[in-house]
């Protein structure tokens, strides 16, 4: 599932978790929360194991980051968390959306 996860964000960059629910097979339909560690800030809700495993398998790999993006592109791809929205991390609140579109790291040699 990384490799499909990867693919699809090299030849699309600024990819939504939307799309990737929408495009990738088997990373959604579970009960996982994907979230930023130590924070109280959800990126994705609904993942299978599989689904985090291969996100954090390319995270820390540094292959691919979420970077912040405007609500926008979720209401466009017709899919938001249910949560309140992030104006911050504060780790001892419950649950907030932060909205991210996936993009590839580039490496500088």
């Amino acid at each position: 599932m990384a490799d499909a996860i990867l693919d699809y964000v090299t030849r699309y960059q600024g990819v939504s978790f939307a799309e990737v629910e929408r495009n990738i097979e088997g990373f959604v339909g579970g009960d996982v929360e994907l979230r930023l560690p130590k924070t109280n800030i959800v990126l994705w809700q609904g993942l299978t194991e599989e689904g985090v495993n291969a996100f954090n398998l390319l995270r820390t790999g540094k292959h691919i980051h979420p970077d912040p993006c405007p609500v926008m592109a979720y209401l466009v791809d017709g899919m938001i968390p249910k949560l309140p929205v992030a104006k911050g991390i504060d780790i001892t609140r419950s649950g907030h959306a932060l909205f991210n579109a996936l993009r590839i790291l580039t490496h500088k040699t």
